[in-house]
């Protein structure tokens, strides 16, 4: 019985962990409509999918190779794995964020694509969501779902704080909401990397 409590103590954590998440999509799609019109939300929709496509594509599968490798060698043992697995991770997030930047750019210049100043954060975008992902892997595999839920929280608040400031000085809504994720998720990944 003590192991099905951990197993659901667990399980718990991870669904804190998602809850700020959702939340603060909530919050910036409340937000949009004084800021944005029927084109720029398709763009938004599409952005969207595109990065979320791309940014799994350029993972490569390093999750659950890091996963079995810290199986296999012991968690102990895993700072080999776990540093190859972020280099690789940060030159493949940053090369998807450059080819999106370089799809979309390419596409403004044929008329197909109207929100160019968004792009210039897609490559900090990519590069630390895949950083995020892997130090995510990490905590979960050292059983460290708790401050991995106390964490998302505190993400999910700087994220939206760095979000309503990019909009109190005027940037554009879309570049607000993806260099705000971009940001906050280095920050924690910064501090993530001391632990």
């Amino acid at each position: 019985m003590t192991e099905r409590k951990a197993f659901l103590d667990t399980w718990k954590f991870f669904a804190i962990a998602a809850l700020p998440g959702f939340l603060s999509n909530f919050w910036v799609i409340l937000r949009s409509p004084g800021f944005l019109n029927a084109e720029d939300f398709i763009e938004w929709a599409v952005l969207t999918s595109s990065i979320v496509l791309l940014c799994c594509l350029s993972q490569l599968g390093i999750k659950p190779g890091y996963m079995q490798e810290v199986t296999d060698k012991g968690v102990n043992n895993r700072y080999s794995a776990f540093t190859s697995s972020a280099c690789l991770l940060s030159v493949t997030g940053l090369l998807a964020g450059i080819c999106l930047f370089c799809f979309f750019k390419s596409l403004n210049y044929f008329q197909l694509w109207t929100n160019t100043s968004v792009l210039f954060s897609l490559p900090i975008f990519c590069l630390t969501t895949n950083l995020y992902v892997i130090f995510q892997t990490d905590m979960r595999i050292r059983q460290k779902a708790q401050e991995l839920a106390k964490l998302s929280i505190i993400q999910t608040i700087l994220s939206l704080i760095i979000f309503e400031a990019m909009l109190a000085t005027g940037f554009d809504f879309l570049l607000s909401v993806f260099l705000s994720s971009g940001i906050s998720n280095g920050i924690i990944c910064v501090l993530l990397s001391f632990r």
